[in-house]
């Protein structure tokens, strides 16, 4: 039973009944965090010795396991292709068995921890499941993924003690999802998250034009509302300096003139700092990359889960590129036509245009056989080929896995 106090008084009781169940401990209430801390870890536990889940493989040989990451009630969960072939049964009677496809485990995972969660009290929310399945094809040399949406059946999954199959839906490689206020796609395009935030400035400037307000409040206003607001999601997203450009303009021409300001003043004034006689206003693209900078810098110190898997991302962006030198510390120019669009390599051009690098202490790097055996891509980005050309070298490089060349 349950009763909220609320500015006028403590609600009448609600509870659980025959007719509608009540899931969970209440959205909002003080107890749910650690609460669901507790269970959450349990049901981590369970999941991780019953059911596959990812392997995130490391260049020199090392895995990072994983098959759940949750921030209180909001799950993710992976499974991968060898995640699935190296998952043995932990004994015969297993609650969750090793199904024959990858499509088949994921619906039985799905399945398996939506029973544990129910027995918890809590149930999963399937409106709010999808389900995106990523396989890759080759056209014209370059990858794509396949849209799996258009020729798999949604999963059908049991909930709670009903006998009835209720659907998750399959959703497109393309199509962004609501994660903790971010939308990322499972591909990584953020065109919905640049949309989302180009509204957000444009309602604000609307809104600010139309009203009296004082130049301190304008100014308080943008910095600390809707700036805060629009670089929450930046250290995740793959928005591009011009998508940046395009979120931040409307609002800081509308805050430039409020302030009286000329709105077509050189932008080199308007973000340069006040040491320098600049405005000091934040610039969206420079934030994403110190965002990132801190998320990388931070967890590889502490290296715990995330680092982990950020030194995974970094090493497989060492080996895409393979060169013998720390990418970090390399020229983006020379190498971007040869890398596939990441996390990682949104980093470095951010480092790149701020003339920054990154040294790490231990950090991989392909190894030569031979003392004299020189690096292949360090010859090849400096010969006279064509960017497509130099990515289809690579291509083939990798697919041989050898980095070096005799001499």
């Amino acid at each position: 039973m349950y009763e909220l106090k609320l500015s006028n008084g403590i609600s009448s009781s609600y509870q659980s009944t025959v007719d509608k169940y009540l899931f969970g401990t209440g959205q909002g209430t003080g107890w749910s965090p650690p609460s669901w801390a507790a269970l959450s870890d349990i049901v981590s536990r369970i999941m991780n010795r019953h059911t596959p889940g990812m392997k995130l493989k490391h260049p020199d040989g090392s895995c990072v396991d994983r098959t759940l990451d949750s921030f209180v009630d909001d799950t993710n969960g992976g499974l991968t292709t060898d995640g699935f072939n190296d998952f043995t049964p932990s004994s015969p009677t297993s609650p969750v068995q090793k199904q024959p496809t990858l499509y088949a485990q994921t619906e039985a995972n799905v399945q398996f921890y939506g029973r544990v969660l129910f027995t918890t009290g809590g149930r999963l929310a399937l409106h709010k499941c999808d389900i995106s399945l990523l396989r890759t094809i080759w056209r014209n040399g370059m990858r794509r993924y396949e849209n799996t949406h258009i020729t798999t059946r949604p999963l059908a999954i049991q909930q709670g003690i009903s006998q009835e199959y209720q659907e998750i839906k399959i959703v497109s490689p393309k199509e962004a999802r609501r994660m903790l206020g971010v939308y990322v796609a499972p591909d990584g395009n953020c065109t919905l998250q640049a949309k989302l935030l180009r509204s957000k400035s444009e309602v604000w400037s609307q809104r600010i034009k139309n009203n009296r307000m004082a130049t301190f409040e304008v100014l308080m206003s943008y910095t600390q509302g809707l700036m805060k607001s629009l670089e929450f999601p930046l250290g995740v997203s793959l928005l591009t300096e011009s998508q940046c450009k395009h979120i931040q303009a409307p609002a800081l021409s509308c805050c430039l003139q409020k302030t009286g300001v000329l709105s077509t003043i050189s932008r080199s004034v308007v973000f340069g700092p006040k040491r320098f006689c600049g405005l000091g206003f934040s610039n969206l693209y420079t934030e994403a990359g110190i965002q990132k900078l801190e998320l990388l810098i931070g967890h590889t110190r502490k290296f715990d889960v995330p680092g982990q898997i950020l030194d995974v991302a970094v090493a497989c962006l060492q080996q895409e590129v393979g060169i013998s030198t720390p990418v970090f510390s390399s020229s983006y120019s020379l190498y971007s036509s040869i890398v596939t669009p990441s996390w990682c390599q949104y980093l470095w051009k951010f480092l790149y245009d701020i003339s920054g690098s990154i040294q790490y202490e231990k950090i991989w790097t392909p190894k030569a056989c031979f003392k004299n055996d020189t690096n292949i891509m360090e010859h090849i980005v400096n010969m006279n080929f064509s960017a497509q050309q130099k990515y289809q070298i690579n291509i083939c490089r990798l697919y041989k896995r050898v980095y070096y060349q005799k001499v």
